[in-house]
């Protein structure tokens, strides 16, 4: 119940109190009357107080036991559409380059197209790269071993011998030739060789 109701309640029973306390009692019953008389027996002033309290604690606990049910205990409403969204999160691209074999490579396993300084082989086991002898070598050899490490040797009689290594993915530059491991595993490699620009 409103507040306005509740103590407009409480109003009322506290003038109805006081009307019957203020009214004068008529007789005190000193014994019991005979059966059957149809008579009503008159209260004491301490009856007509019991009966006002219990008309006050009446009204009482009728505006306590009212309300809107609109406290702090009310549950919360439940957000709009169902369930809350559940954030979700994209997983990069992988950049890893395909796994060596000769269709990875361009030039798959023709050697002969090195000899410019310019192609993409497969190299697996130990292999001779026929580069053009404007690059200096004489013999340019790659071992490829289990371990995805490539082995270099670059015979060079003029400025000395190449001996280089990379253990995975990297590249190796010399007279004016750059030699890139492009992906490797136990079998085999992917090189890419690239002249210098001149």
């Amino acid at each position: 119940m409103p507040a306005v109701g509740t103590l407009t309640k409480l109003s009322d029973a506290v003038t109805g109190v006081r009307k019957v306390v203020s009214q004068p009692v008529s007789g005190v019953v000193v014994g019991p009357l005979p059966v059957g008389t149809g008579k009503t027996l008159p209260m004491s002033n301490n009856g007509v107080r019991s009966m006002a309290c219990l008309l006050l604690l009446s009204a009482l606990a009728g505006g306590c036991g009212s309300g809107s049910g609109s406290g702090s205990d009310a549950p919360a409403p439940s957000p709009a559409g169902g369930s809350p969204s559940v954030p979700t999160s994209t997983a990069p691209v992988s950049s890893t380059p395909p796994a060596p074999s000769p269709g990875a490579a361009a030039n798959g396993t023709d050697l002969a197209a090195c000899e410019d300084g310019d192609c993409e082989v497969y190299a697996s086991g130990v292999v001779t790269i026929p580069l053009d002898q404007r690059f200096g070598f004489t013999r340019f050899e790659v071992a490829h071993e289990p371990t995805g490490r490539s082995s270099v040797f670059g015979e060079d009689p003029v400025n000395g011998n190449l001996h280089a290594y990379v253990n995975s993915t990297g590249e190796i530059s010399a007279n004016g030739i750059t030699m890139t491991v492009i992906s490797t595993d136990a079998t085999g490699a992917v090189l890419r060789f690239t002249p210098r620009a001149e």
